[in-house]
């Protein structure tokens, strides 16, 4: 009885540590962006607003917010939320759009890129994401997180 207690504790334990811990190849994330991408295509919106907070290398001058407005798949105003005077919105620049978003999120991972992403579940853009290139020095990540976001039609 104490070896059969002691495997089924293995086996538990064994069983949290992999869901804890997946193991996703890069063809699974990949197909998970092509996918969330398309689903982005097909119920998304060229006019949208959105808040996002950009964190780039050890840096974090962009973390605070700014709200982005979308129109015909352009960015048009990026308004940083506070009065502060230190808020870059040139960095907001490369990843401005949720297709720009869907691009560098690309590039990360064709490039060996770290790559962590949150889609959201109703349109699919990325809600949420994290692209590190720590073999290239620990200044190469951008993390964005989304929040606020709507549809203007």
């Amino acid at each position: 009885m104490g070896n059969s207690a002691s495997l089924v504790a293995e086996i538990q334990y064994v069983e949290k540590f992999e869901i804890a811990t997946p193991t996703i190849t890069p063809n699974k994330l990949d197909s998970d962006l092509y996918r969330k991408r398309k689903m982005w295509m097909d119920k998304g919106s060229p006019n949208y607003t959105f808040e996002a907070s950009l964190y780039v290398g050890g840096v974090n001058a962009w973390a605070e917010p700014v709200r982005i407005v979308v129109k015909n798949n352009v960015a048009i105003s990026i308004t940083p939320k506070s009065n502060m005077d230190h808020v870059k919105i040139d960095g907001y620049k490369s990843v401005d759009t949720i297709d720009k978003m869907f691009d560098f999120i690309e590039r990360g991972f064709l490039d060996g890129a770290e790559v962590k992403v949150k889609y959201d579940p109703e349109f699919g853009y990325p809600r949420e994401w994290h692209v590190n290139y720590y073999k290239k020095g620990s200044d190469r990540y951008s993390r964005m997180v989304i929040r606020k976001f709507t549809i203007d039609d």
